[in-house]
């Protein structure tokens, strides 16, 4: 993961040490800016000169990467900002507008891959793997910046069943109607049938979909320290399967021309470069986007080309090949291995470590499905939603499929019927037909 000695110290040494704290204000509605100009004046201005048990308190610093100047970091962690006497308005502040769902309690890696995302008002796009819901509400943030109806539409999804429900406390403050909340296996997400210009009923396909796949989550070891005594490597060797699946069933529903934000809060190749590599190499007419242009004050360092993988025993492999061992063979495969690396541009990843920045270890890579010359893809503008009641009939309509969403209590998804459930009176949560013991 580092290169030299001095490089690995201070990796090691930003690891043990407590992760700051970090915020941002929410950027949907008007107020944003004045809010921002009043934790400045308010707020930040009276922390001057204030000591905490000798030392003088950290004042909260402009995350320089993040859009707006919207994005703040304190240097102590969340349990001392919450219980230090000093900062006690400050913290009353800031719990207060969380409330009100002006602010956003966010960790500053996991505020990157909404970011390079590049969500547009006119979008369809699908969270596959949403909850807690951070990231979901700022592709929602991002599908409302040209005003509270655009064309687009977000659908969060969650395998856990009461993970969704996190999804609609994060989510509920925002009140939009371009939004739906899905409790489906990410790596069998299903079709959405829509009918295109010419009448004919075709698969839903997403302008931008976030894969933030389940991970080992080693980048968080500053705030979760439970990680340094469960963490084993036969954890990524497990989870590189679901991540590759989770990954492949997202490159089937993109668009031509759409993009695919992979990320991960760890920073095992094995759940990084490898899942995207034996993806791409699945899926020839997809490339990874140089990561240059995206965020140019955020430092990151570029994917890893070569890595070895090791099994739980602590046998290294350079190669598929060299895995005799029957037992190894169980949890090894060849999708694990750096072949034909160099031909994919795995630079282009972007890994972001503690030491450059003072944050979470991350991984990020966009993802974009090439354009041929076929027919259009089907848009979510004027498209005609296919809905089935109880008793099979179908009926059409001419709203879009967002509105339908909302007057349509199933929705047609393949050939499985869904019931919608309304966690709040605007956020539909669906779930299969045998989800059982839940109501409205």
């Amino acid at each position: 993961v580092v290169s030299t000695q001095s490089t690995g110290d201070s990796f090691m040494s930003h690891m043990s040490i407590d992760l700051p704290a970090t915020f941002r204000v929410v950027n949907s509605r008007g107020d944003s800016i004045p809010l921002n100009n009043i934790m400045k004046e308010q707020h930040f201005s009276k922390l001057e000169g204030v000591m905490i048990e000798g030392e003088p308190c950290p004042i909260p610093q402009n995350i320089p990467w993040y859009p707006g100047e919207l994005a703040w970091q304190i240097n102590m962690s969340r349990p001392m900002l919450r219980h230090s006497e000093e900062l006690f308005s400050l913290h009353q502040f800031l719990v207060s507008e969380v409330e009100r769902g002006s602010i956003a309690r966010q960790e500053a890696v996991s505020m990157i891959p909404p970011l390079v995302l590049d969500v547009k008002p006119h979008h369809t796009v699908l969270d596959m793997c949403a909850a807690p819901g951070s990231k979901t509400l700022q592709l929602l943030e991002a599908l409302h910046a040209e005003g509270p109806h655009p064309s687009g539409l977000v659908i969060a999804n969650d395998g856990d069943n009461k993970r969704c429900y996190m999804l609609v406390t994060q989510t509920k403050r925002f009140n939009s109607l371009a939004f739906m909340i899905t409790n489906e296996d990410a790596t069998r997400f299903p079709n959405v049938k829509v009918f295109n210009d010419k009448g004919k009923l075709v698969s839903l396909k997403y302008d931008r979909i976030l894969c933030d796949v389940p991970c080992t989550g080693d980048g968080t070891l500053r705030k979760n320290y439970a990680i340094w005594k469960k963490w084993y490597q036969g954890q990524a060797l497990g989870i590189h399967k679901l991540q590759r699946r989770i990954l492949l069933r997202a490159m089937d529903m993109l668009a031509e021309g759409g993009r695919i934000v992979y990320s991960t809060c760890s920073l095992n190749p094995i759940e990084n470069e490898a899942t995207v590599l034996s993806a791409l190499r699945d899926r020839p007419q997809f490339r990874l986007v140089p990561s240059e242009g995206f965020l140019p004050e955020l430092k990151r360092r570029p994917g890893l080309t070569t890595w070895k993988v090791m099994h739980n025993t602590g046998t290294w492999y350079e190669k598929f090949e060299d895995v005799k061992e029957p037992k190894h063979l169980k949890s090894i495969s060849p999708t694990m291995f750096p072949t034909d690396a160099e031909m994919y541009h795995l630079d282009r990843c972007m890994r972001v470590y503690p030491h450059d920045q003072n944050t979470g270890g991350f991984f990020i890579c966009v993802i974009e499905r090439e354009e041929t010359p076929q027919e259009p893809v089907t848009k979510l503008e004027g498209a005609e939603a296919k809905t089935e009641d109880n008793t099979g009939e179908v009926s059409k309509s001419g709203d879009t499929f967002s509105d339908n969403i909302h007057k349509n209590t199933n929705v047609l998804v393949d050939k499985m019927t869904w019931k919608t459930y309304h966690g709040t009176e605007k956020i539909p949560i669906s779930f299969r037909t045998q989800t059982p013991n839940v109501s409205k």
